[in-house]
């Protein structure tokens, strides 16, 4: 930051009428990530930009001009035995000529200050350069499992599979969505506005006159040929993915990503391929929060835990004893899993 920059936030809780205001963000994030598409980013990504239920936009003007951005969006995660508030952060981008400054740093300090005000536990982004986030006290932690399938065991599969229906079906596949034991709490207006994304493709199965599946395929311009999201039962969702990729896909093969359970070595039998990674990028916002939400999972889900049991350990060595790193999970690890549509 020098003297002639200026930092200023946009609030995207509610729709706002005048586009004069975000007008400015929108067109400098088109420009910076989305160049070489035909969607925006506010239509990629409704839960921050369309009030879904909104996040904030912090950036800095020079000059009359955005040449920073960092996103932010506040959600609840829930689970039978604990409950923890995260800020997710995305959209983190600073102009070619600028980088360097440590503007995109400032910004996100900032958005750490604003978390913690509002009692945000952990702070989680996805990104390709873990050394300039590590550097602000982030780290790899939690687990996934990718599966990429077998195009072999695919043509074997029969045809159970179809488009959903957005016109009348959203809300069959958002109460497949709310049967999740863990997830982040989700609107059905939410949902909508998801599965209309640009680019994404979402198929169903049924049984008994019921979508009993959903599989969500790519993402705007992220999560291609991923399987980023999906629920029902696990067999019905095999069935889903294979028909996908036989018939839909059958050019490139799909990969699964699914949380790190027991329930997940049942894709073992349909890929062609596995390998186990981390959540994402992490950052311990208020420890009293997150400890709060530790010790309350492993005092419900019978784990020994003696009160004070992780107080000695630093922030880093807490995430990783919490939640695994890599597909390593800890002895008793939180079962902290985002779905794809959730990632800003």
């Amino acid at each position: 930051m020098n003297g002639t920059d200026h930092l200023k936030t946009t609030s995207y809780q509610e729709r706002l009428d005048s586009k004069t205001q975000v007008s400015p963000v929108l067109q400098f994030l088109n420009q910076e990530l989305r160049a070489q598409v035909t969607f925006t980013v506010d239509q990629e990504y409704p839960s921050l930009f369309a009030g879904l239920p909104g996040g904030e936009s912090l950036f800095i003007e020079r000059e009359g001009q955005v040449v920073s951005h960092v996103g932010l969006v506040i959600r609840q995660f829930t689970h039978p035995f604990f409950r923890i508030k995260i800020g997710l952060l995305g959209s983190v981008v600073t102009r070619k000529q600028n980088r360097g400054e440590g503007l995109a740093s400032y910004l996100l300090q900032e958005a750490h200050r604003k978390l913690h005000k509002d009692q945000c536990a952990l702070s989680i982004l996805w990104s390709d350069q873990p050394d300039f986030y590590s550097a602000l006290g982030f780290c790899r932690a939690g687990n996934e499992w990718d599966f990429r399938l077998s195009l072999e065991k695919a043509k074997e599969a029969p045809e159970v599979s179809r488009p959903l229906n957005t016109d009348c079906e959203i809300e069959a596949v958002w109460n497949l969505y709310q049967a999740k034991t863990a997830k982040i709490e989700r609107t059905l207006e939410e949902m909508v506005a998801l599965v209309n994304i640009p680019k994404t493709r979402i198929y169903v199965t049924e049984s008994n006159g019921q979508i009993d599946s959903y599989i969500a395929i790519n993402k705007g311009a992220d999560f291609t040929h991923y399987v980023h999201e999906w629920a029902g039962s696990v067999e019905a969702v095999k069935r889903n993915v294979l028909d996908c990729q036989n018939r839909f896909f059958s050019g490139f093969p799909l990969t699964l990503i699914a949380p790190l359970e027991q329930s997940s070595t049942e894709f073992s039998r349909i890929a062609e391929k596995e390998w186990k990674g981390a959540l994402g990028l992490v950052k311990i916002v208020n420890r009293t929060n997150f400890l709060d939400s530790v010790e309350s999972f492993f005092q419900k889900s019978g784990f020994p835990l003696k009160k004070g049991h992780f107080e000695n350990l630093n922030d880093e060595d807490l995430l990783l004893a919490t939640l695994g790193r890599d597909g390593v999970p800890s002895s008793g690890t939180l079962p902290l899993f985002l779905w794809g549509f959730d990632s800003i």
